[in-house]
């Protein structure tokens, strides 16, 4: 069974939100490119480097994320209690 494009999302959304590393992006950019001749190995790296570059809010932390929702603590009124 080929990966779909839909596989390829999901694969880019993991090895984005969770900063993999250039070598496991390489490698399974590699295996995607021997299962599936027309995957565009560019097109993936681009979209791992912005769901990346989405993961870091404007203070330079990391957003907490729950299927697909972004959070961001530091600035919860209510889990800080502090304002």
């Amino acid at each position: 069974m080929a990966l779909s494009r839909k596989h390829y999302e999901e694969l880019a959304k993991i090895l984005g939100v969770n900063n993999a590393s250039f070598q496991l992006i390489d490698d399974i950019s590699s295996f995607c490119k021997n299962d599936n001749r027309a995957f565009k190995p560019n097109t993936f790296i681009d979209r791992i480097k912005e769901i990346k570059s989405n993961a870091i809010d404007n203070n330079g932390f990391r957003r907490l994320t729950c299927k697909n929702a972004s959070v961001n603590i530091i600035n919860d009124e209510e889990f800080f209690l502090n304002k």
